[in-house]
């Protein structure tokens, strides 16, 4: 790619070139006429034109441009390998600059060697220069991210390099998504909340041949959840595409820490610290951190990962077929050598859970409360809904009127006055809309209650009979009824186990964002 031509036009090309070679020189259509002078300036003969056809159109200034040229030109008389080549080729765009395998193609069967991998290796070296410099000059480097766009530094020149800008509509989407895993939500509960209210997944609006699935998923929301740019942190070059020379298949390969180029830029900033450091205390509190989940294999019974030692902190583990004993006393860390039967422990802590939280009695109770708290609630605001359309469109006159001073000039106030005043006002604005009622109450989530309350009994149970997925899914909800269960040596040989029950866990698992109080807990093992 041309950038810089007249720069580029002086670089010594002849020297390095043999006396008979071919030169392939990449150009935008506008730059035709220079890239020309620039290759008879190197000395080459300009033969003809190869054109890549891409598979939809970009930008330009007169045209919408759907091609890309390369030059072909020699020097000496060095004929092509094969005389069958088209003089275009179509192919799907990439990443930023980079250019398609089938030109690499093209090259091996039209000149001779020696090019080999220095060749491509040239090429990916000078784009990843040019993306490199964008990248530390806080500009678009390319790539996507839901919640941002881009657009040209300078607005008169549309070929301008571009910089990241927040898309409000989509970011107004991240805001929510954040919230709701944040109070409780799972991936795959938000995705399916999205999917239900039409919101266009990341990736609808892009040209692809083939989409990998339709709609938001869970693993995207994921992702996002864990994404440092909507807290306003740029990283670029973290990772890189590697080809497998086998398979032909590419494959991303993170980089070292210290190749990143990372910047803070609170311009672009989406999500405030606290909400997103939240959302990280959630996805730990989520991930098991068992050592053998690390290893490769699965905790199997209801327990495992979340029992630990209370005096040294270590896991519980299982020494044997039957029983428990602290990993760190087995690594001769900690002292607390008394085992305790898996059993004994499942009966101790999962029986008052089962007999007790669970009962169809008591949930129906929950239920009933939760449903008429939920009908205050909204009932309330409702009320407050009605005024509400009109306070916001006040707001926003005034807020059309500051702009106005703030263009015109102000002879009372200096524009950064102004201007400070505009966005307390957009806050108001902002925190007004997110005030309103929300279709779809929590009213149908919480008549499913009971069913949720008797599904969850039921995984206890099968867990308990050694059904490991039963197991898997019953262990999420009781990590966050008990948290972390630590059991303690009592003076006389026992085991106590100490933890903190939420009920309202079992609000949250069923989608409802219950109270958070908790109550102290623990038993004699």
């Amino acid at each position: 790619m041309l950038s810089g031509i007249s720069q580029r036009a002086k670089l010594p090309v002849a020297g390095w070139a043999e006396s008979n070679c071919h030169l392939y020189l990449w150009t935008p259509n506008n730059f035709l006429p220079l890239a020309v002078q620039a290759m008879e300036r190197w000395g080459f003969a300009h033969k003809s034109v190869l054109t890549w056809v891409k598979p939809h159109f970009g930008q330009g200034h007169y045209f919408r441009n759907g091609t890309e040229q390369v030059l072909f030109g020699t020097l000496g008389d060095l004929k092509t390998r094969a005389a069958d080549i088209p003089t275009h080729f179509e192919a799907p765009v990439g990443a930023h600059s980079e250019k398609p395998d089938i030109f690499y193609d093209i090259v091996r069967r039209a000149s001779y060697p020696a090019y080999g991998e220095a060749f491509r290796d040239m090429i990916k070296e000078r784009t990843h220069g040019a993306l490199e410099g964008r990248a530390r000059a806080h500009r678009s480097a390319g790539g996507r991210c839901f919640g941002f766009g881009s657009e040209p530094v300078n607005p008169d020149d549309p070929a301008s390099q571009r910089r990241y800008v927040i898309d409000e509509e989509q970011a107004t989407v991240i805001r929510q998504i954040f919230t709701r895993y944040v109070d409780g939500a799972s991936c795959r509960t938000i995705a399916m909340e999205l999917n239900e209210r039409g919101i266009a997944s990341p990736g609808s609006s892009w040209k692809r041949r083939v989409r990998r699935c339709r709609g938001w998923v869970a693993s995207g929301i994921h992702a996002m959840v864990r994404n440092e740019r909507y807290v306003g942190k740029i990283i670029w070059n973290a990772s890189e595409w590697i080809k497998d020379p086998d398979t032909g298949k590419r494959r991303r390969r993170k980089r070292p820490r210290s190749e990143w180029i990372v910047h803070q830029d609170e311009g672009l900033r989406i999500i405030s610290d606290a909400l997103f450091e939240k959302a990280q205390q959630r996805t730990r509190e989520t991930s098991n951190d068992h050592v053998k989940l690390k290893s490769g294999g699965r905790p199997k019974y209801l327990l495992s990962g979340l029992l630990r030692c209370g005096e040294c902190g270590a896991h519980y583990v299982l020494g044997g077929a039957a029983s428990y004993v602290c990993s760190g006393y087995l690594g001769g860390d900690c002292s607390n050598s008394i085992r305790v039967r898996r059993d004994r422990v499942e009966q101790v802590i999962l029986d008052p859970i089962r007999e007790e939280l669970l009962a169809p009695d008591r949930v129906e109770r929950m239920a009933r409360e939760m449903q008429r708290l939920s009908a205050a609630r909204f009932s309330e605001r409702a009320k407050n809904a009605a005024a509400v359309p009109a306070e916001i469109e006040a707001i926003s006159d005034r807020i059309k009127r500051l702009q106005e001073r703030l263009s015109l000039g102000d002879p009372d106030l200096e524009p950064d006055e102004i201007q400070s005043v505009i966005d307390r006002v957009e806050q108001k604005r902002e925190d007004l809309l997110n005030e309103q009622p929300v279709a779809k109450e929590s009213a149908r989530i919480i008549s499913m209650l009971p069913r949720a309350a008797e599904a969850f009994r039921r995984q206890i149970t099968l867990g308990l009979d050694k059904d490991s997925r039963a197991a898997g899914k019953a262990r999420v909800i009781l990590r966050k009824l008990l948290g972390t269960i630590n059991l303690r040596p009592g003076p006389d040989k026992s085991l106590w186990a100490e933890y903190e029950l939420c009920p309202s866990a079992l609000l949250k698992s069923a989608g409802i964002a219950g109270t958070e109080g908790t109550t102290g807990s623990g038993g004699r093992i």
